[in-house]
């Protein structure tokens, strides 16, 4: 999947079971989608503000992204 992706994207380290993928949006910006696949919750270290989230307790705090289980979130970082 990596190999069909143009430059704009690229993969961001995840914990086990999650992934996020980053894109340069313009605007001096960029979007990331963080999925958290396990029952768990999990913690990426991200910068930037949810826009959406499939489950009202995602949240950022000092750099870090807390995403419950199976659930996902759309977040901008100038």
């Amino acid at each position: 999947l990596a190999a069909s992706l143009d430059e704009d994207f690229r993969w961001r380290d995840a914990p086990a079971g999650c992934s996020v993928l980053e894109r340069h949006a313009g605007m001096g910006g960029h979007m990331m989608a963080a999925c958290n696949f396990s029952g768990s919750a999990a913690v990426f270290a991200v910068e930037g503000q949810v826009l959406l989230a499939s489950d009202p307790e995602a949240s950022v705090a000092d750099g870090r992204l807390v995403l419950p289980g199976d659930s996902a979130a759309l977040l901008w970082r100038a």
